[in-house]
């Protein structure tokens, strides 16, 4: 398996792809953002690789993404136009990773699940040594990325 720096790379690349063409939002790499998040979503794969990702950021950002993807007016992105544009942002940044982690293989997705924050805690562990954690800032507010393999990465 490829190592840890050659798999934060991929997945960096791939969320820096899927945020500024599908949603037109430029993000920043930071350490951490100090910034409370409301809405998450998740999403399972496997193949070659097989493991599970999670988003999470503030409704606001995802408001805006949802707005520009959809090119709609941000009062007109709903809470279900929100968790949707979430579940695809992920589904997308997810898709994207795993291509380029192995392009000759078909990986398996499961559908995306979106929940608020404070409805239940995460079920990921950010500090295995089988785990990433990306945090990035936008115009718009910050969010990260938190990705587990199976074995260590």
């Amino acid at each position: 398996m490829a190592n840890i720096k050659k798999i934060k790379e991929m997945l960096t690349t791939a969320i820096f792809e899927v945020f500024e063409r599908a949603f037109f939002v430029f993000a920043e790499p930071v350490t951490e953002s100090g910034q409370d998040y409301q809405i998450r979503a998740s999403i399972r794969f496997s193949g070659p690789m097989a493991g599970a990702m999670q988003i999470s950021m503030s409704e606001e950002l995802a408001k805006k993404m949802a707005a520009n993807m959809l090119s709609l007016d941000e009062s007109e992105a709903t809470a279900p136009v929100i968790a949707d544009c979430l579940k695809e942002c992920l589904n997308m940044i997810c898709g994207n990773f795993v291509s380029k982690v192995d392009p000759d293989h078909v990986f398996q997705l499961t559908i995306p699940e979106f929940d608020l924050i404070s409805e239940r805690p995460g079920n990921m562990d950010a500090q295995s040594d089988s785990s990433l954690r990306l945090v990035f800032s936008t115009e718009a507010g910050a969010f990260e990325v938190m990705m587990t393999a199976s074995g260590s990465l």
